[in-house]
């Protein structure tokens, strides 16, 4: 799955109706411009199990995501790397072994719950660790948001 000349690919798991993934899609926009020039690439796999394919990829259009859209409606990929939330975010390294699992960033506490802003930044800091090929600070964090 990654590339010899790729640093790590990032799986986010979304759905269409999850509303804290549609809140972080600018950041998911932000965080996959900023690093494909740095040897990331970035994926939203789509666990949504009744929607049509072209019901998503509207959704991608509608909302101008940037990162490729994978359909994922068996949840193979979502079984295989146990992803249980969207968005719950999957950081595989160059060795193909997973560096980070966990949330986007802080933003949101619990169901419900959100700050102003996130004061902890999880992803951008593991993506930084992996691309400088230093250990992530913390490769486990809990994801808040929907239900796969």
């Amino acid at each position: 799955m990654i590339e010899a000349q790729e640093r790590a690919i990032v799986l986010i798991f979304v759905t269409v109706d999850c509303p804290i993934c549609n809140a972080y899609v600018g950041e998911m926009n932000r965080l996959s411009q900023a690093y494909a020039n740095r040897g990331v690439r970035f994926f939203l796999v789509d666990v949504d199990v009744n929607l049509p394919a072209a019901d998503v990829l509207q959704h991608a259009r509608e909302y101008a995501l940037t990162p490729t859209v994978l359909l994922d409606p068996n949840r193979l990929l979502a079984r295989k790397y146990a992803a249980t939330t969207t968005p719950e975010v999957i950081l595989i390294n160059q060795a193909g072994t997973i560096s980070y699992r966990g949330r986007i960033d802080d933003l949101y506490i619990s169901l419900g719950q959100r700050r102003y802003e996130a004061h902890e930044h999880n992803l951008r800091d593991a993506l930084d660790a992996v691309v400088a090929g230093r250990p992530v600070p913390v490769a486990v964090t809990r994801a808040v948001g929907c239900a796969i």
